[in-house]
């Protein structure tokens, strides 16, 4: 997944302003009571592409310093173990993803949830943010993919994401929980810690059978 970051000023705040003063220039006459809630919702599309933007950030910078220090600390202290922390390398981007994927489904929610509660013409909204493409990172342009759908296309995205999100929140638990065991086992030379490891492959082998079995069977 990219991003287009590090922009002064950041085009997530560039974007809300040329769409606030296209609202408040296109509709203050004729659509008065449209825009307020158009505006709360370009709002919620901009905080939701910060929050996405500064958590990766975050992992860039954690998975940047964890490998440098677990590189630096093996070879300067003669000691391979210390390459072991690579292996949380795993929870760090699986976790970012797991919890990247749930900001698009609440603000996806959300916006459906003004639509349907507070009347937001929700053509209107996707044609005002497509009128800035030029500007628009490709971030916004997935999150909108998600809104330009129909009711069962929609609902089909909500169960296929929430499965995402579980598959890759086991999957991330039993490749980190294996990584450690077979470490553990190389290290100490244990048999009990290399048979668990052995366990958690074929356990996340097993599981992603199913889950590239499952599309097909559908």
């Amino acid at each position: 997944m990219r991003f287009r970051l590090a922009a002064n000023p950041p085009k997530c705040c560039i974007l809300t302003t040329i769409l606030e003063e296209r609202c408040l220039r296109r509709f203050t006459c004729s659509r008065m009571g449209e825009q307020p809630i158009v505006l709360q919702a370009i709002e919620l599309t901009s905080r939701a592409i910060r929050k996405r933007t500064k958590s990766y950030k975050a992992l860039v910078v954690a998975v940047s310093l964890l490998t440098i220090l677990s590189l630096l600390s093996a070879t300067f202290l003669h000691q391979w173990i210390f390459l072991g922390g690579l292996i949380f390398l795993v929870p760090l981007i699986g976790g970012f993803f797991y919890f990247d994927s749930r900001t698009v489904r609440r603000w996806r929610r959300e916006i459906f949830q003004m639509r349907d509660v507070r009347n937001l013409d929700l053509d209107f909204f996707l044609k005002t943010i497509g009128e800035v493409h030029r500007i628009s990172p490709p971030t916004l342009k997935r999150m909108l993919s998600t809104i330009n759908l129909d009711k069962q296309e929609g609902q089909n995205f909500d169960e296929q994401q929430q499965k995402l999100e579980r598959l890759t929140l086991v999957a991330t638990i039993l490749l980190t929980s294996g990584l450690i065991c077979f470490v553990g086992a190389a290290y100490y030379r244990s048999i009990i810690l290399l048979f668990c490891g052995i366990a958690f492959a074929v356990s996340l082998a097993m599981i992603r059978r199913g889950s590239t079995r499952a599309p097909k069977e559908h």
